[in-house]
């Protein structure tokens, strides 16, 4: 016999995630986002040019060598992207300066300039229906939303139905269909139904993170 999900559960995400029933991705400053770059002193010109260099650092990691030499408007928004800065001591580097930026802006600023993002090029973005199986409990379901939130491309999740074990989400991913289902094909915690027409995943508690 299946377990319902709590009608708890849904208001639970809207109250977390900050929406009716939606999931909206922040990425903030994680690791992707976060630089190191040597500096001579705590000037304000080493700083300035050294936010420059680190953002370039992680555009080349998100976005590829060849996207930074196209990437100099955004480069020069370096100041306004930056969250988070300070100065480190490194034993056999020295005086480095370490940023981390907002992951989000950074990669609206990336699609704006027409440059991939995680290997995805924008202009494909599509909203992609997701029926979500295999959630016994508010954990489950959070959980799910996270990992599914966690894979490169998709911008918004938006829940339209929960009932038993099941939910029916709308999820906005650069590349659509196709990428969603590469993406998935050897995640850990959602198990993509191959024999589906439609596009069906199974979470596995087990495997979440």
């Amino acid at each position: 016999m299946k377990r319902f999900i709590p009608n708890l559960c849904i208001a639970v995400a809207c109250i977390v995630f900050g929406g009716p029933a939606a999931w909206a991705q922040t990425r903030g400053s994680t690791e992707a986002y976060r630089a190191q770059v040597s500096v001579a002193d705590q000037s304000p010109e080493q700083r300035s040019a050294a936010l420059q260099q680190a953002l370039a650092q992680v555009i080349e990691r998100i976005s590829g060598a060849d996207a930074v030499a196209e990437a100099e408007g955004v480069i020069a928004q370096a100041p306004r992207l930056v969250q988070q800065v300070g100065y480190i001591n490194d034993p056999e580097r020295g005086l480095m300066l370490a940023a981390g930026f907002d992951g989000a802006a950074l990669e609206r600023s990336l699609r704006a300039a027409h440059l991939p993002v995680w290997g995805i090029l924008a202009g494909n973005t599509a909203d992609v229906r997701v029926t979500l199986d295999g959630l016994h409990s508010a954990r489950d379901y959070l959980q799910a939303l996270r990992a599914l939130d966690g894979i490169p491309g998709v911008q918004r999740i938006s829940t339209e139905s929960a009932h038993a074990s099941r939910a029916q989400l709308q999820v906005r991913v650069d590349g659509g269909d196709p990428q969603l289902r590469r993406a998935l094909a050897q995640h850990p915690a959602l198990h993509l139904r191959v024999n589906s027409p439609d596009l069906t995943l199974d979470y596995r508690a087990s495997a979440a993170p």
